[in-house]
């Protein structure tokens, strides 16, 4: 482990001992339902931070009360989507991509813009929104065209301001390689 690494959060056996979740349930919560999104190590081993150790806690705690898994990560996700910077903006997006609305995407994108600026735009409003999108086509609650608009609309708008952007920066020469056997 690289100096400063063990500073990124606790180990996956660490975070298993504190709330008493098994680490092999933990994995698979991670894996079946996106929950949590730890950190990685160069050596792509988990590590879990307040966030991260929250949401496994929440999990825990609504699985306890009586809820199945999947439900508890969809009632996780959705308090996550509310209670995030710009959550009235994602609401807005997702329910303008189940009402094929392109228009409303794309206004929403722009406020959220002007409102949030364009990094926590990104963090906020649109990662959030591709995820849900996702999941709702994963979980049936949403069709394949529902999923094309919203990505559509949003690859533009970040084409749009990754142009703009792009622009306004010092232009330096970028050298891209790659070796014979890399595609």
């Amino acid at each position: 482990m690289a100096a400063g690494e063990g500073d990124k959060g606790l180990s996956i056996s660490a975070v298993s001992l504190m709330l008493g979740i098994p680490v092999p349930t933990i994995r698979s919560w991670e894996r079946r339902y996106g929950i949590p999104t730890p950190d990685r190590t160069g050596g792509s081993h988990r590590r879990y931070g307040l966030a991260s150790m929250s949401e496994l806690r929440e999990l825990r705690d609504e699985i306890a009360a009586g809820r199945r898994a999947r439900d508890a990560a969809e009632v996780i996700r959705r308090r996550a989507l509310e209670t995030a910077p710009g959550s009235a903006h994602v609401t807005q997006i997702l329910s303008a991509a189940l009402a094929f609305d392109p228009e409303t995407i794309r206004t929403s994108l722009d406020l959220a813009h002007a409102s949030l600026g364009l990094e926590t735009t990104i963090q906020s409003v649109v990662l959030p929104v591709m995820r849900e999108v996702g999941a709702m086509w994963e979980a049936g609650r949403c069709d394949v065209a529902n999923e094309h608009l919203a990505s559509q609309e949003v690859r533009t708008w970040l084409s749009r301001h990754a142009y703009v952007t792009a622009e306004a920066r010092e232009r330096k020469p970028v050298v891209l390689a790659c070796g014979p056997n890399d595609f």
